[in-house]
């Protein structure tokens, strides 16, 4: 029986259970690595994502400024338009009043003038028909 007990126990080669027990702690020394790795990796895709949405919103808050501004622009471009055109309304209104003013004073210039014939035209006549002489005849 001495034989069997020494064929199992031996001093010569590494023990199979501390190579399985290294093994082991390396692979879960590389998991633990493996893990950080992953960890280090996903904490910067997050850091990148909220970078790119942080960049997205200032975008996007820029173009509303632009927009609001343009159209604040647009408005106010509308009410400077709509304040000259009533100042041009105005100034037409003045003027087609002055000049219709003026074209009654013409009018009844004409018309003295008018009247001021007719009536030389009717006393002419008259005199002609009673026999008075007029200015051209002697």
């Amino acid at each position: 029986m001495g034989r069997d007990n020494e064929s199992v126990i031996s001093d010569d080669g590494p023990d199979p259970m501390d190579s399985a027990m290294e093994h082991h702690q390396r692979l879960v020394k590389l998991q633990q690595q493996r893990a950080k790795r992953i960890n280090a990796v996903n904490v910067a895709y997050e850091a990148a994502v909220a970078d790119l949405r942080a960049r997205a919103l200032v975008f996007y808050k820029e173009i509303q400024r632009k927009r609001e501004q343009s159209r604040a622009y647009r408005i106010m471009k509308m009410l400077h338009n709509h304040e000259r055109r009533q100042e041009i309304e105005a100034k037409m209104m003045e003027r087609t009043l002055k000049i219709h003013a003026a074209f009654g004073i013409v009018e009844d210039i004409m018309m003295t003038g008018y009247r001021g014939r007719e009536k030389d035209a009717k006393s002419s006549s008259a005199e002609a028909q009673a026999g008075i002489p007029g200015d051209g005849e002697l």
